[in-house]
């Protein structure tokens, strides 16, 4: 099972790395970037939205969301929700929700976004 997973995780790798090579061929309408979940894919969407306001400063929340959002497309559901937890004074949830909805324009699914905070800081 390893080695299945391993094999997976290179040649996902290799297509990423390939994408991000070769992002300045990119310059295209997205439109004509049709869904099909794979790295090149996924790195073109990640720094279109990565150029948005102040998306750049989150850059792990572009990644997941889109990864999430994608993968939901692919096993048929038309709903997400993405959460953080320790919101703080909401700057981090703020990002999430203007990358939440290029996402949604992008892949065609809603995506709700939640924030949760004790009030305290850590414990």
């Amino acid at each position: 099972m390893k080695k299945i997973l391993k094999k997976i995780a290179i040649k996902f790798l290799k297509k990423l790395k390939y994408g991000l090579d070769n992002i300045d061929r990119w310059e295209i309408e997205d439109s004509k970037v049709n869904f099909d979940n794979d790295g090149g894919w996924l790195a073109y969407h990640y720094f279109r939205i990565q150029k948005i306001d102040n998306c750049s400063i989150k850059p792990q929340y572009i990644w997941g969301v889109l990864q999430g959002a994608a993968l939901a497309k692919v096993l048929g559901y038309k709903k997400i929700s993405v959460l953080e937890f320790g919101v703080a004074r909401g700057a981090g949830l703020k990002v999430m929700e203007k990358i939440a909805i290029e996402v949604e324009k992008i892949i065609d699914i809603s995506i709700e976004v939640y924030g949760f905070d004790t009030g305290k800081g850590m414990p």
